[in-house]
This record gives structure tokens, sequence and C-alpha cells, in this order.
């Protein structure tokens, strides 16, 4: 077995990949500003499917009709509350001021 020194094993056939000397690093640092735009350019990103997300959580809420006959019930229930004192408050006003003297008179011009 004879190995060739500078090389490695073909990735595809016939292309052979040059061996890196153990000096060299494996990647070259980015320089100081190039990173830095990187870096705004990754928070720029994150904030805007942040507030993506939360506009479409946000509209996924407003336009979902679940609760919506529980609501539409409970306001039925308060109309007819209020409705139904309404009434019986009238009912006591019209027996108060006009029926229950007539009958007190009229009970009392027969005894009398």
């Amino acid at each position: 077995m004879t190995r060739v020194t500078g090389t490695r094993k073909p990735a595809r056939a016939g292309y052979a990949q040059p061996i890196r000397p153990s000096f060299l690093p494996r990647q070259l640092k980015q320089p100081v500003n190039m990173k830095k735009e990187n870096n705004m350019k990754k928070f720029m990103t994150a904030t805007k499917n942040k507030a993506d997300s939360a506009f479409i959580r946000v509209k996924n809420v407003l336009a979902n009709e679940r609760g919506d006959f529980y609501i539409s019930d409970g306001v039925k229930i308060i109309i007819a509350v209020v409705l139904g004192a309404l009434l019986l408050a009238a009912l006591t006003g019209l027996f108060n001021n006009t029926v229950i003297p007539r009958i007190t008179q009229e009970i009392q011009n027969l005894f009398a």
C-alpha cells in the first residue's frame, strides 16, 4: 500500500482535495465590522419574525368565534332580566297607585 501525501481521497471521481497544513486556522475570522453587521441583521430578522408571529396570534384570537355562542346567550339573558325588572316595576307602580286604592275604596263602601 502506498499512500500519497498531500491529497485526500477524492470527494467525487477525478477531484482531489488538498490537505490543509495544521498551522493554518480552519476558518478565517471575519472583520469586526462585518460581525456587527451580521449580528444586527440577525437581530432585525429575529425581531421582524417575532413581530410577525405576534401579529398572526392576535389576528387568530380576534378571528376566533368559539365563545361567540356563550357571549350572545349571556347578552340575551341580561336583556331578559332587565326587561323583567322594568315590567315588574311598572306593574308594581300601577297596582300601588291605582288598583289597590280603588279596591280599598270599594270594600269600604260595601261595609259603610
